[in-house]
């Protein structure tokens, strides 16, 4: 897990951030714990009423906010959404450079430029301006990770299984040899690697290869060089799973 408290710097960026974009802007955890600025923009009057007088709006506000965390998470990829009270919201999942789910800015509470919802306090905006601010936070979220204002306390067979996976990513990896390398049986690390890394091993060594090979791309080295230093077949086989995974081919990535 995270550490019980953000730390200060987190918390001022939050706010800073908040007050700037004019946005509610909040930071939840790898738990699913809000951990709530004081310095930021918060919550409109619309929302706090509806939240104090109704305990079930509010109970829909936190599932909704777990399950497109829990989307974001999944996907490792920004999530612009309606709330179920017909607000614009949004998610920018943060990961470590070792891949590790680190937890979510949370953003939004915007209203539709053409909708008719009385929401008194809420702010204006449109899908673009969402995407547009996603984009920003997914840069802070960088800035984030490399000056390490998150820090996650795990279980030793966690960082283990991280250095392991990451010298030796290229080939298949199988969980009885990572077990024999953490020192877990092969059941537990079944049932565990999913809850610590977001999804089972094959996956997360399929992910952690193509986005390797994204870098690689941007550097501008061939298809046949990177497939070489990946662990894929060849340059068709990298190709066809790169463009299954971030949707076009490694010739037009953005």
């Amino acid at each position: 897990m995270t550490d019980p408290e953000p730390p200060t710097s987190l918390i001022e960026l939050i706010g800073l951030l908040s007050r700037q974009l004019n946005i509610r802007l909040t930071f939840f955890d790898c738990t699913g714990a809000e951990q709530v600025s004081a310095t930021g923009r918060p919550h409109s009057d619309f929302c706090l009423r509806h939240r104090r007088e109704d305990p079930e709006f509010d109970a829909r506000c936190v599932r909704c906010d777990l399950e497109h965390l829990a989307e974001a998470r999944r996907t490792r990829r920004e999530v612009i959404y309606c709330c179920h009270a017909g607000l614009l919201d949004g998610v920018v999942p943060l990961y470590s450079r070792r891949g590790l789910y680190l937890g979510g800015l949370v953003f939004g509470q915007i209203r539709r430029e053409e909708s008719a919802l009385p929401a008194e306090g809420v702010r204006t905006g449109t899908p673009e301006m969402m995407c547009e601010i996603a984009r920003l936070l997914r840069i802070v979220g960088e800035h984030i990770i490399q000056q390490e204002m998150i820090h996650l306390h795990r279980p030793r067979w966690v960082d283990a299984a991280s250095e392991y996976i990451d010298r030796n990513f290229q080939r298949k990896i199988t969980l009885k040899e990572l077990a024999a390398r953490t020192g877990c049986s092969t059941s537990y690390l079944s049932h565990h690697f999913p809850a610590e890394f977001g999804m089972p091993l094959r996956a997360y060594l399929r992910r952690l290869r193509l986005e390797k090979a994204r870098l690689l791309v941007e550097r501008g080295l061939t298809l046949k060089e990177i497939a070489a230093e990946t662990g894929f077949y060849d340059e068709f086989h990298l190709s066809k799973a790169f463009k299954q995974f971030f949707g076009v081919p490694p010739s037009q990535l953005p």
